[in-house]
């Protein structure tokens, strides 16, 4: 909240410790159990989705240290099952309304800002990227952060960002902050690089609009135990 972030006179620096990993057959969201791209940070013991804020007071700097610890081996549709040709996936950070003056390689945009963060069995170091930027004091408000390597955002690696104004004009309208931001997103049942292979190859043999409508399929009870038909 904003009496914890801007209780200081002066900016000051902000340091952040996220862990990356894919993890198969997890049961979180909605309760049906799918492969996700989550985040452990600081000194958290479990993953989460989405993942812990990313806070400041404006005029800050934030210091992200991003380590992607997903496997070589990975599940989805995009690998394939020939050991030498595995890919450790490789991931990005952007930090999405942050304005990037005077630090666009900050900005966590793939193949654009940066190259995706990926380590090897010969440079581990290179599995680490850390992102330095300046919240803009002119500019507090409420912004996320999300994966902008391929569609990694949709399997969970996504969160909030907070910038708390210093001089908040509104401090006399509520008593203190509730804490954490409520994130309303889309939530798959499958691996978006999957869907997206789906839409542009074909659908498998199964029910695809319920695996994009998840309304849809809420509203016919097919995941809280009752009949499709219903």
């Amino acid at each position: 909240p904003d009496q914890y972030y801007c209780q200081y006179a002066t900016p000051v620096a902000w340091v952040y410790r996220m862990v990356v990993e894919q993890t198969d057959d997890v049961a979180v969201v909605d309760g049906r159990n799918r492969t996700v791209i989550w985040v452990k940070s600081g000194d958290d013991e479990d993953f989460m989705i989405p993942a812990r804020p990313v806070s400041a007071c404006a005029g800050d700097t934030v210091i992200a240290i991003a380590i992607n610890n997903i496997s070589k081996r990975v599940a989805g549709s995009y690998y394939v099952d020939d050991e030498d040709l595995w890919d450790p996936m490789g991931i990005s950070i952007h930090w999405h309304g942050i304005l990037q003056w005077n630090t666009q390689f900050m900005d966590g945009v793939a193949m654009v800002s940066q190259c995706p963060t990926v380590g090897s069995d010969a440079h581990p170091e290179d599995a680490t990227f850390i992102y330095k930027w300046a919240a803009n004091p002119l500019e507090p408000g409420t912004y996320w952060f999300h994966a902008h390597t391929g569609l990694q955002y949709g399997d969970g690696l996504f969160g909030p960002l907070p910038i708390y104004d210093r001089s908040n004009p509104y401090s006399d309208k509520y008593d203190k902050e509730l804490g954490t931001p409520l994130m309303i997103g889309d939530w798959w049942h499958r691996l978006s690089q999957d869907l997206v292979v789906n839409l542009f190859a074909g659908p498998e043999e199964s029910d695809v609009s319920c695996e994009y409508n998840d309304a849809h399929c809420i509203s016919r009870n097919r995941y809280f135990g009752g009949d499709a038909d219903d």
